[in-house]
C-alpha cells in the first residue's frame, strides 16, 4: 500500500473530467414531458458521467495503473448491493407480472449511487489538496442553486399546483416548491442536509478566509430558506455533531462560534422570516394537524408509518397466518408503494390525493419525496436490509470521526494534518445530516445521491491517509 506521501496524479483530461462530474452532480430535473410520459422521470447528468468515470477507473484498475488506491469498495457498501440485488428473489412474481424491469432498475440506482460510485470517488481523491478542491466544487454548483432558493423565498408566494390545471399561472412560488432547481423542497432539503454540516466545518478549518467567509454565508442561508423540515432538522444535527467533535478535540473557540451561529440563526432569524419558517417547518414534521374543523387528525405521514408497521408485521404468505413475516425479509426493492398500499386501515385511511396536489399535501396527499429512507429499505429489505444501511451509515460516519480525531490531535499540528482533520470532519458532519435525513426523506434520490457517495467516499479516503499516517509517523499516546 502507497503511503500518503505518495501521490500519483492522474492524466489532466481524467482530473477536468472528475471536476465537470461533480459541478453537475446536484442538477436534477423531470424530463416526463421529453420522454412523452405522464409520470414524473427524473433525471440527471450524473446518471450518465458516472459510469463513465467508473469506467475509466476500472481500466485503470485493470491496467493496474498506480493512480487506483483502492480495488474494492468499502464492505458496507457491497453488503447493502449485495442483499438488495438478492431480495428481488421474493419479490412476488418475480421476474413475471412486470417485476424484472422495475426490480433490475431499483437494483441498479444502489449498485450505482451505493456502490460503485463510491468506489469511483475514492480512487479521485488522490490528495487532500484535491479533495478540498473537489468539495469546494460541488459546494460552488449548489449555491447557484441555493441563489435561486432565495431568489424565490423572497419573492411571491405562489397558490397551490392544481394537478387539474397544470398550465395555471401560480403566480409565484409556494413553499412545497421553494426548492431552487429541484420541484420539491424535500429535495433541496436533503441536499442541504449533507452539505451545511460540511459547510460548518470549512467556516471554521478552512485556511483561506474567503473560504471561510464563504462556507458561513452558504449555511446560514440554506438553513433561513429551507422549508423542508426534515432537511433542516437534520442538518442543524449535523452542525451540532461538528461542535460536539471540536470539544472532543478540545476545539473550544470553534465549537462556540459554531453553536453560537446555530443558535441565532434557528432561534432568532428563523422565526421571524417572512414566510413563517418555523411553523412551515413543524408543519412538514407533525404527524397529527388541524383540518378545517379544527380536529387534530392524523398527517398523511402517520397514516404511512401506520401501514408500514401492519405491513412488516403481516405474513409474507397470507395462505399461513403462522409464517414468516415480512419483517424478516421485506418485500423485495422497489416494491414499497405496490405493497403498503393493501395495509392502510381505519384510522389510517389511505391519503386519496395525487402526491403532485399541493392543496392536499400532509393530509390528504403524501408530499413528494418525504418518504424516508431508513422506512423504504425496512419495508423493502426487512431488519437485515434495515441493519445493513445502518452499517453504512456506520461505517461511513465512524470512519471520518476516527480520521478527524487522529489528525486533530497529531503531533506536530502542521497544515497537512489541519487539512486531513477539516476534510474527515467534513465527511463525518455530512453522513450525520445524510443519516438523520433518513428518518424524513431520503439522500438516495436524483440529485442528493451523488454527494450521498461522494462524501462517504471522502471518509474513507481520509481513513485511509490517517491509517498510512500511523505506519509511517506514529501518533503519540
Amino acid at each position: 500500500m502507497a503511503t500518503e506521501t505518495e501521490v500519483h496524479a492522474p492524466p489532466a483530461w481524467r482530473r477536468y473530467f472528475t471536476y465537470l462530474v461533480v459541478a453537475l452532480m446536484p442538477v436534477s430535473a423531470n424530463i416526463e414531458r421529453l420522454l412523452g410520459q405522464k409520470k414524473p422521470f427524473y433525471a440527471s447528468p450524473l446518471d450518465v458521467l458516472l459510469p463513465l468515470l467508473a469506467l475509466i477507473l476500472g481500466v485503470e484498475l485493470l491496467l493496474k495503473k498506480p493512480t487506483i488506491k483502492h480495488a474494492w469498495p468499502p464492505l458496507p457498501t457491497l453488503l447493502w448491493g449485495g442483499l438488495a440485488a438478492l431480495s428481488m428473489l421474493w419479490i412476488d412474481q418475480f421476474p413475471g407480472a412486470g417485476t424484472l424491469q422495475p426490480a433490475l432498475k431499483d437494483v441498479a440506482g444502489v449498485l450505482l449511487f451505493g456502490v460503485v460510485g463510491v468506489w469511483a470517488f475514492t480512487n479521485v481523491m488522490e490528495s487532500p489538496a484535491e479533495a478540498r478542491r473537489l468539495v469546494l466544487i460541488l459546494g460552488a454548483s449548489f449555491s447557484v442553486c441555493l441563489l435561486l432558493a432565495l431568489k424565490h423565498y423572497v419573492g411571491p408566494v405562489g397558490i397551490p399546483f392544481d394537478p387539474e390545471k397544470p398550465l395555471q399561472d401560480l403566480g409565484g412560488t409556494t413553499n412545497m416548491r421553494l426548492a431552487g432547481w429541484y420541484d420539491f423542497r424535500a429535495v433541496f432539503g436533503a441536499h442541504v442536509a449533507l452539505l451545511v454540516p460540511a459547510a460548518a466545518v470549512l467556516a471554521v478549518w478552512d485556511r483561506d478566509t474567503a473560504v471561510r467567509a464563504g462556507a458561513a454565508l452558504f449555511g446560514i442561508v440554506a438553513l433561513c430558506v429551507t422549508l423542508a423540515g426534515g432537511g433542516f432538522v437534520a442538518a442543524c444535527a449535523g452542525v451540532v455533531a461538528v461542535a460536539a467533535a471540536c470539544m472532543a478535540v478540545r476545539k473550544w473557540g470553534a465549537a462556540t462560534a459554531i453553536l453560537a451561529v446555530l443558535l441565532v440563526v434557528v432561534l432568532a432569524a428563523v422565526p421571524k422570516l417572512p414566510r413563517k419558517n418555523a411553523e412551515v417547518l413543524w408543519r412538514s414534521l407533525t404527524l397529527y394537524a388541524d383540518n378545517p374543523d379544527e380536529k387534530k387528525l392524523p398527517t398523511a405521514r402517520l397514516r404511512r408509518y401506520q401501514a408500514a408497521m401492519d405491513l412488516l408485521h403481516a405474513p409474507s404468505d397470507p395462505r399461513k397466518p403462522d409464517g414468516t413475516r415480512y419483517w424478516l425479509r421485506g418485500v423485495g426493492i422497489g416494491r414499497y408503494q405496490k405493497h403498503i398500499n393493501a395495509y392502510y386501515q381505519n384510522p389510517y385511511v389511505k391519503p386519496g390525493g395525487r402526491t403532485d396536489d399541493e392543496a392536499a399535501f400532509d393530509m390528504e396527499a403524501d408530499e413528494r419525496f418525504t418518504f424516508g429512507f431508513l422506512e423504504t429499505t425496512a419495508v423493502e429489505l426487512g431488519l437485515p436490509g434495515l441493519l445493513i444501511v445502518l452499517f453504512v451509515f456506520g461505517g461511513w460516519t465512524l470512519t471520518g470521526y476516527g480520521a478527524f480525531t487522529a489528525f486533530a490531535l497529531a503531533r506536530p499540528q502542521d497544515e497537512g494534518a489541519q487539512l486531513r482533520a477539516m476534510l474527515a470532519l467534513a465527511a463525518f458532519a455530512a453522513g450525520t445530516g445524510a443519516l438523520v435525513v433518513s428518518i424524513f426523506a431520503s439522500p438516495m434520490i436524483p440529485g442528493v445521491k451523488g454527494s450521498f457517495a461522494f462524501f462517504m467516499a471522502l471518509a474513507y479516503v481520509a481513513g485511509g491517509w490517517a491509517q498510512n499516517s500511523r505506519v509511517t509517523q506514529p501518533f503519540p499516546d
